[in-house]
């Protein structure tokens, strides 16, 4: 019995079939990091859910007055030494690693400072600025628009402030401002307002100085260099 030979593949047919294959990759690979990334920003606004929570705890504590900047502690060595804002709330938390947004790529935000996340420099000072006093209840016009917290990459230590253009010293202007995190989760980033809730938005979005120092010129164009939220918007003005 004759058997009749298996045609093979040409080698034209074998380059549309790689070609095929690689113009699908090109097509998926993007729409799989989009997904994955979709999943870190999910992640990171469930931490910063319960940053918000935490913050609430801590201004029921302390009659509505917002968490201070710095205050004397415990260190890990048993002394007393200064702490920061992201460890005066870890007792509402428990958990440092809620700290650290999963799309955060600087190591030492992973495994020294436990820290992702900046507090806005008008609600960590209220009214009274330069001096230490924490915004409360009274004095936010707008908490559900209010921003209290935004994200950060290399913070730098645990007491991370807004130092954008919110700053009243030069020597803490951000260069570049993009360290800000501002668009880490595909174009935009999680924040967290003054009474309790997070959200995701786009930078374009956020009311917020665009001159200091000190601060000066609000994007909407109000003339208050605090109390520049007008309700509607996500803002860095109360």
């Amino acid at each position: 019995m004759i058997r009749p030979l298996r045609k093979a593949f040409t080698l034209i047919e074998l380059l549309v079939v790689i070609a095929i294959i690689a113009i699908l990759a090109a097509i998926l690979f993007p729409v799989f990091a989009q997904a994955r990334e979709k999943a870190r920003q999910a992640a990171c606004l469930s931490q910063c859910k319960q940053w918000g929570l935490a913050s609430e705890m801590y201004k029921q504590d302390y009659d509505g007055t917002f968490c201070q900047w710095q205050s004397v502690g415990i260190m890990g060595n048993g002394k007393t030494g200064a702490i920061y804002w992201s460890e005066i709330l870890q007792p509402y938390m428990k958990n440092r690693n809620i700290g650290v947004c999963p799309s955060d790529p600087d190591p030492l935000d992973r495994t020294r400072d436990f820290l992702s996340y900046c507090f806005n420099r008008n609600v960590m000072w209220g009214k009274d600025k330069p001096a230490n006093t924490p915004a409360n209840e009274a004095q936010v016009r707008y908490p559900a628009s209010t921003v209290a917290m935004a994200e950060w990459t290399k913070p730098g230590y645990t007491g991370c402030m807004w130092v954008g253009p919110q700053s009243f010293y030069k020597e803490y202007v951000l260069k570049p401002e993009e360290l800000n995190g501002d668009r880490r989760h595909n174009g935009g980033s999680n924040y967290v307002f003054f009474d309790g809730h997070a959200a995701w938005h786009r930078p374009e979005k956020i009311v917020r100085n665009t001159g200091c120092c000190p601060p000066k010129a609000p994007s909407n164009g109000e003339t208050d260099v605090l109390f520049y939220g007008d309700g509607q918007n996500p803002s860095f003005g109360m």
